[in-house]
């Protein structure tokens, strides 16, 4: 299981420099650059005077304009610290327990199950009853701040008062003086993040195979990112582990298979404990995404907005709704997990204007500060974006640039990157990540009403959004741009008119 499993946020610093990027774009975001390092050695003494002492920025008001934003957001971000953003690390294999591991009474710790910003979650048994349980722990360096053990508290408490077929429920909340910890209900499988990644290595050796011209019938090998946890497994955790990572190996296969709807007895991954996947099987299903797919990605999608409704309606904001915080156990049901940095109605420990999270799944009006239930059914769209496309929606080599692709660019229609994915739930995606959260789906309610729609075979309430209507709103975010355009149209009909 993987409760905290990681996400590759650090990708999104990874992306290296496009060529083809517009002159004011790079100028913008080498002033920004700029910007932020002097910023953080405290010589900033105002955007306008900063601006001002860049001529070049003077001279081209269509800069001006999307500089003054981006700054203004740096400014934002700059005033959280560090610690604003959950920089969560790799997922560990399991390990045998070591010394340091906390004793907690009660309970027997069996391995590290997921780390993340807010605390280590490990599988272990709660003696008295003899459960297998989830256990999350506070880590000991934190137990002395006060804001830490506050905010560690709040989020056991916000999960504690949630009852919810897709939250995973928190049995018991302890503090012994020494370590501040919860309990909650064990999920054997594995976070969508983590079948993403599997599901893009299928697709990815399937194409290699087809390039190569090799038969479909027989599928050697496994993803690379199984094999590179199996090697991690290897040199971390004695040969006496070594069941628990065939167990895996299953456990994964059994994740995969319920998104793909094939049988539970065929194993999609070659490895030393499964048989080789039968003919056609993830071709049909990962690199074809067969009708079967993409119910089923509707239907995690569907049974996590139910959960978010629930949460909603008692006053909570996950605020960090994304794949690697979305369980998927062997039976194809999806959990919502970690609300370490949700926002409730009773007490919220961020200030005014803080954003907390991680960038990619952010709604735009994050960067703000603002933030209600409509945040969250942005994250949920951008998590079924790249459950369809198995690629994020925005990719940047740095978070200024990210954060400005988030803010003012639309990415690229679910259809353009896979013409089989269906009208309707490319129009639930899209109206589900509408930059403007007056277009957003309102509740979350509202939007798994959609996909439930789109299940039964009804009609969605979402419309697509046309070419003019389209143009209205890009027209709206690039006023200089947009602005200048209508300028030379114009001259041009006018010079048409007098010639004639």
């Amino acid at each position: 299981m993987n409760h905290n499993s990681p996400d590759a946020s650090r990708d999104d610093t990874n992306h290296v420099r496009s060529n083809s990027l517009p002159d004011s774009e790079v100028l913008i975001d080498q002033i920004a650059e700029e910007f932020l390092l002097a910023t953080r050695e405290g010589k900033i003494t105002g955007i306008d005077a900063f601006v001002g002492s860049h001529p070049q920025v003077i001279k081209t008001p269509a800069i001006d304009g999307p500089l003054r934003r981006m700054l203004e957001t740096l400014c934002v971000l700059h005033s959280l610290g560090a610690e604003s953003f959950v920089d969560e690390k790799r997922f560990e294999p399991p390990s045998l327990p070591e010394a340091g591991w906390p004793e907690i009474e009660d309970y027997e710790l069996i391995r590290v199950a997921g780390r993340g910003g807010m605390g280590v979650v490990y599988e272990a048994v709660q003696v008295p009853l003899s459960r297998k349980v989830a256990l999350k722990v506070l880590p000991s360096h934190a137990a002395t701040n006060p804001g830490a053990v506050a905010r560690f508290q709040q989020e056991a408490r916000s999960a504690a008062g949630l009852h919810h077929t897709n939250i995973v429920p928190v049995f018991e909340v302890g503090d012994d003086g020494k370590h501040c910890y919860y309990a909650m209900q064990f999920i054997g499988g594995y976070s969508l993040d983590a079948v993403i990644r599997q599901l893009r290595e299928i697709r990815d050796k399937d194409r290699a195979q087809s390039r190569l011209g090799l038969p479909n019938e027989v599928r050697q090998g496994e993803p690379k990112a199984l094999a590179a946890d199996k090697e991690r497994s290897a040199v971390t955790v004695a040969a006496t582990n070594t069941k628990n990572a065939a167990a895996d190996s299953r456990l994964m296969t059994s994740c995969i298979a319920s998104v793909l709807e094939l049988p539970q007895t065929q194993p999609i991954l070659g490895s030393d404990d499964t048989v080789p996947i039968a003919k056609g099987s993830s071709t049909l299903t990962v690199s074809g995404q067969s009708k079967p797919f993409f119910r089923n990605v509707a239907r995690i999608g569907q049974q996590v907005a139910d959960g978010l409704q629930h949460a909603h309606e008692r006053g909570i904001v996950h605020r960090d709704v994304k794949p690697s915080n979305i369980l998927l156990d062997p039976q194809g049901v999806a959990w919502i997990t970690d609300f370490g940095l949700a926002k409730t109605d009773d007490i919220d420990f961020t200030r005014d204007g803080d954003v907390v999270g991680t960038l990619r799944y952010m709604s735009p009006e994050r960067f703000t500060g603002s933030c209600d239930a409509s945040s969250d059914v942005y994250s949920l769209g951008v998590t079924l974006y790249e459950m369809l496309a198995l690629q994020t929606p925005f990719a940047a080599y740095d978070r200024v640039s990210l954060i400005a692709a988030i803010r003012d660019k639309q990415p690229a229609p679910l259809r353009s990157l896979n013409h089989r994915v269906p009208h309707d739930l490319q129009t639930i995606v899209d109206k589900a990540m509408e930059k403007d959260p007056r277009r957003r789906y309102r509740t979350a309610a509202a939007m798994a009403d959609d996909l439930e729609r789109f299940l039964d075979g009804r009609p969605i309430r979402a419309r697509r959004v046309g070419s003019v209507e389209r143009l209205w709103l890009w027209s709206r975010s690039n006023v200089g741009l947009a602005s200048s355009i209508a300028t030379i149209a114009a001259v041009l009909v006018v010079a048409s008119v007098v010639s004639t």
